[in-house]
């Protein structure tokens, strides 16, 4: 499968889809999320994606603390300056989206133009939500993490049936953070091969490893969390990476496709200089005088391999040499009676 996210195509063919996922942890500031979209941009990633899940439309009251609320409520972003994001992700030729928890803020995120639709893990068993998504018509992207495959059918069947058309399935660990012997990708490719789509991996490791892994074992889109520094803390900061580390992952990502990539061309043995500096020749084994029967005892083989090639040394055997032949050099075809 194969979509157009923002500028890009996303999928079979193309190059990995990295998405820099800020959730909250631009904390209390707007400043900080405008220098998250320039700083992901700068580190290679194609999309940013942002949290916009106001607490009481998200969780009941006496579900969190009281200092956990007045965090939450601090991180939440207006919808003006939602817009401004966009507007700057835009400017960054960046794909934009905003994990949407429920109807209101979905219809919000559609208003503002995102590219895609974000659904996090908790939302698999949530079909009304599932659903009004997938008749938005949008790519969703939507996390697997602690879904059994029996519940990733039932939402999956479920969207399908409301116009799901283009989809990438994540799989993913909803342990903050997930160790790496935990990481887990054998059940990426599992997933993908029952439910098809694009194949992709949300990182919650601590490192960049799984990721890198992830694409050569064919992930077409990753998504890991960006911070400005682990420092701020902020809500996912143990699983984020820093502008320097998330760099670094792009590149190893980008290094891995190229060493994946197969040659478009077979070079010839003219294009290929290694193959006469590494490759051997029949060379005469010691002094052949002139009118003798080759045979295999006066051969050995040696570098380099700009004679006649090992593979041909039958062709040789029994043939009567027309002038002498020294020890230790590169048998020729004009060195036997026709």
């Amino acid at each position: 499968m194969k979509f157009k996210v923002g500028s890009k195509l996303v999928g079979e063919d193309e190059p990995c889809f990295i998405i820099a996922e800020n959730g909250n942890n631009h904390a209390d500031s707007f400043e900080n999320a405008l220098k998250i979209i320039k700083i992901a941009a700068e580190c290679g990633a194609n999309a940013v994606t942002f949290q916009h899940t106001p607490i009481d439309s998200y969780v009941i009251k006496s579900f969190y603390n009281d200092a956990r609320v007045a965090y939450l409520k601090d991180c939440e972003l207006t919808t003006e300056q939602l817009m401004l994001l966009k507007a700057e992700a835009n400017k960054f030729r960046l794909a934009f989206s905003l994990n949407v928890e429920d109807f209101d803020r979905l219809e919000l995120a559609l208003q503002i133009g995102i590219d895609f639709v974000k659904l996090c893990s908790g939302d698999i068993t949530n079909l009304p939500m599932l659903e009004r998504c997938a008749a938005s018509k949008k790519p969703i992207f939507f996390s697997t993490g602690s879904a059994t495959f029996d519940e990733i059918q039932t939402a999956f069947e479920s969207m399908r049936a409301n116009g799901l058309e283009e989809w990438c399935i994540y799989h993913t660990n909803t342990r903050y953070p997930t160790p790496i012997e935990e990481a887990d990708l054998t059940r990426m490719n599992a997933i993908n091969e029952k439910f098809g789509g694009v194949m992709g991996y949300c990182d919650h490791t601590a490192d960049i490893i799984p990721s890198v892994a992830a694409v050569a074992r064919g992930a077409k889109v990753i998504e890991k969390h960006i911070t400005l520094n682990r420092a701020l803390r902020g809500d996912d900061w143990m699983v984020s990476l820093e502008p320097d580390e998330f760099s670094t992952m792009v590149r190893h990502i980008r290094e891995s496709e190229s060493a994946l990539k197969p040659l478009i061309a077979k070079k010839t043995s003219d294009e290929d200089p290694t193959r006469t500096f590494k490759r051997k020749s029949i060379v005469s084994k010691k002094a052949i005088p002139k009118g003798t029967i080759i045979t295999e005892e006066l051969l050995t083989y040696k570098l380099p391999g700009t004679g006649i090639a090992p593979t041909d040394y039958k062709k040789l055997i029994g043939k009567k040499t027309s002038k002498e032949i020294p020890e230790d050099v590169i048998i020729k075809p004009d060195m036997f009676e026709e």
